[in-house]
């Protein structure tokens, strides 16, 4: 958790997390998954890790395949959650991006249902994950989250007044 913290720099790129879990021998542990091949997101992780002069071991996983041998305390995701309506309307700055990093099924849902599904996985009872969501979302992914095992859901605006941030402990 105190790793985190000390991430000031850290960008959460295309379906992302960060997990992190204390380990008496390295200090903290993080985990990044990306459904996408660039591993520029992955520079950014490691790059912070240096920065801040952060005793963190970090590795690349993909969450469709990932089976963890330790369990995280924390998960930060920034996963695709643009529904196939929107996508059709976005604006042409974000119409550049890699539509794996944007879409989220037909709902916008689809990652969080994988999530809530394979949390028990990759996260310790007790752990909390952190997701961005889409300002429309925040029920339904509050939703999923309560129906999945999670408890003190909550969700936090961003700076704009719009529901951005869901923060869930799993059971």
């Amino acid at each position: 958790p105190r790793a985190v913290t000390r991430l000031p720099h850290f960008e959460c790129g295309p379906f992302s997390h960060l997990g992190t879990s204390p380990d008496q021998s390295i200090g903290h542990y993080a985990i990044f998954f990306s459904s996408l091949q660039s591993s520029l997101d992955f520079s950014y992780l490691k790059e912070n890790v240096k920065i801040n002069n952060i005793n963190l071991k970090t590795f690349r996983a993909d969450i469709f395949k990932w089976s963890p041998e330790k369990l995280a305390d924390i998960v930060i995701c920034n996963p695709p959650y643009i529904t196939k309506e929107e996508m059709l309307s976005l604006q042409k700055e974000v119409k550049k991006e890699p539509t794996a990093a944007l879409f989220g099924g037909k709902d916008g849902l689809d990652f969080y249902r994988l999530l809530c599904n394979r949390a028990g996985e990759f996260l310790k009872s007790g752990g909390k994950m952190f997701v961005e969501i889409g300002f429309k979302q925040a029920k339904d992914v509050t939703a999923l989250f309560e129906s999945s095992g999670f408890e003190k859901v909550e969700c936090f605006k961003d700076l704009n007044g719009n529901d951005r941030v869901i923060s869930a402990i799993f059971k």
